[in-house]
């Protein structure tokens, strides 16, 4: 009776962790879309067909000759149509941090909204997008996200890095302290 307990607390070990790695992969996927798709449809005015020419996504590590070595990338034209501005161009640049800003306050609060068994899956599906926040907020390239965007604003990057920072240590100060308040460690 206890090797067939055995076997069987061995299977769900090994399901649980099948489990969390598909839902890494998952949340890696889904950073990389809601990234770059951000940036499309907010150059786009969230209208696609009617003010871009045309718009790719390459959501794989490759070589671009604009940018060098990226892990994904998005590309558009603007139709004659539309005036892109550089408060639009700004905006575009930042859209990244729709979907950061949705799932940070997720993340932060997950312990008070999910069990323990489940909360790490959430974390496990979050974590990508929070990195993701932590890599845009450090933009050194001059052709980073936050570089382009404190360049079409005319100011000083700091003025987008700061509140991006505050927004990351909030987010994981709550979940640490949500951890504790509600018995989770």
């Amino acid at each position: 009776m206890s090797t067939l307990l055995q076997n069987f607390s061995d299977v769900v070990f090994w399901s649980n962790v099948l489990a969390f790695i598909f839902v890494s992969i998952v949340g890696c996927v889904w950073a990389i879309f809601a990234h770059e798709m951000s940036h499309v449809l907010l150059a786009a005015k969230f209208r696609i067909k009617k003010n871009l020419a045309w718009w790719k996504i390459k959501p794989y590590p490759h070589y671009d000759d604009r940018l060098g070595h990226v892990w994904a990338s998005a590309h558009w034209m603007w139709n004659k149509s539309c005036k892109a501005t550089n408060q639009l161009r700004a905006l575009t640049m930042l859209g990244p941090w729709l979907p950061r800003i949705i799932c940070l306050i997720l993340f932060g609060l997950s312990p008070a909204i999910f069990d323990k068994c489940f909360l790490i899956f959430v974390t496990a599906f979050l974590m990508p997008s929070i990195i993701d926040s932590v890599v845009g907020c450090i933009g050194s390239s001059d052709m980073s996200d936050l570089q382009r965007a404190a360049k079409y604003l005319n100011i000083n990057v700091n003025w987008i890095r700061i509140p991006g920072v505050t927004l990351i240590v909030a987010s994981i100060s709550i979940f640490a302290y949500l951890l504790f308040e509600c018995g989770i460690c």
